[in-house]
């Protein structure tokens, strides 16, 4: 009888642990070799005197994207680890080339 229940033990161990699946992880998203990042934009702090961009730039490893919601998902899938976000909209005056914006100076007499 002890015997029995010894067998009955170790047969249900090993059940228990060859149904465990490491080797193939079960993902939650469409997508699980690269992670979607969503960029909200939010104007509630702004000077009620500036208005609100109809369209914004998203720049994200030499990629632009234009938005023109306030909730957007970017299309790329990125890699796991850190990549840098410019985000900005075009203005009278300013120009922008690559990461960098810059305005000109004002004419001297």
């Amino acid at each position: 009888m002890k015997s029995t229940k010894y067998i009955t033990f170790i047969l249900a161990t090993a059940l228990a642990l060859a149904s465990c699946d490491v080797f193939d992880p079960i993902h939650q998203t469409p997508h699980p070799n690269g992670g979607r990042v969503t960029i909200t934009t939010n104007w509630n702090d702004r000077d009620p005197s500036i208005p609100i961009p109809g369209s914004h730039h998203v720049r994200v490893n030499g990629q632009r994207v234009t938005f023109t919601q306030s909730i957007n998902e970017h299309p790329h899938l990125f890699d796991e680890g850190t990549h840098r976000l410019h985000i900005y909209h075009y203005t009278d005056g300013i120009t922008v080339n690559g990461n960098i914006a810059s305005k000109p100076a004002p004419a001297t007499w």
